[in-house]
């Protein structure tokens, strides 16, 4: 019951409070991936506003194509998934799979963009289920979702509002 909760938790502040898009299948499978070993750290976020929670994110290397990824905001329970890259005309999006439950209707994955600047500042934004392009969309396949994404790669609309975080010096995984 515990495990339902917390997905419940993660599933409504990812729909409320970013309107994150939920697909069933990923963008390209995990055996295609590559680890961008820049990523794998542990991170903390760089808020907007004074009273902006700030987001710990924490990226290990699971194996030689999926990342182990543990995310907490504030004081709220630790969201752990697992994730891999999927690379569509240069853009890095992180494939990301609830792994918190075995039930595989509840194992959706959700999509992020990401970028590390020169300066070490890792940039990402969240593929948005209320971008006009995407909104109400639903796909059979992963290729025919893929071939969607690249189709809108570059509209400014497809992903939400860019999230900034820092490398901490120390890793923490932030699992409760």
């Amino acid at each position: 019951m515990k495990k339902y909760i917390s997905y419940v938790l993660v599933a409504v502040f990812c729909f409320f409070i970013y309107g994150c898009y939920e697909s069933e299948f990923p963008l390209s499978s995990p055996q295609s991936s590559k680890i961008d070993t820049q990523l794998v750290n542990s991170w903390v976020s760089i808020p907007k506003k004074a009273d902006d929670n700030k987001i710990r994110l924490s990226i290990l290397k699971f194996n030689d194509h999926e990342l182990l990824i543990s995310w907490k905001q504030g004081d709220n329970e630790t969201s752990i998934t697992r994730g891999f890259i999927t690379e569509i005309d240069n853009v890095r999006i992180i494939n990301t799979q609830n792994i918190k439950t075995l039930d595989e209707k509840e194992r959706t994955f959700v999509f992020f963009k990401y970028s590390i600047s020169n300066n070490g500042v890792l940039k990402t934004q969240i593929l948005s289920d209320s971008s006009v392009v995407l909104k109400g969309k639903r796909f059979d396949s992963s290729e025919e979702f893929s071939a969607f994404i690249k189709k809108n790669i570059n509209s400014k609309d497809l992903f939400g509002q860019e999230m900034e975080f820092i490398a901490l010096e120390t890793f923490e995984l932030g699992i409760n």
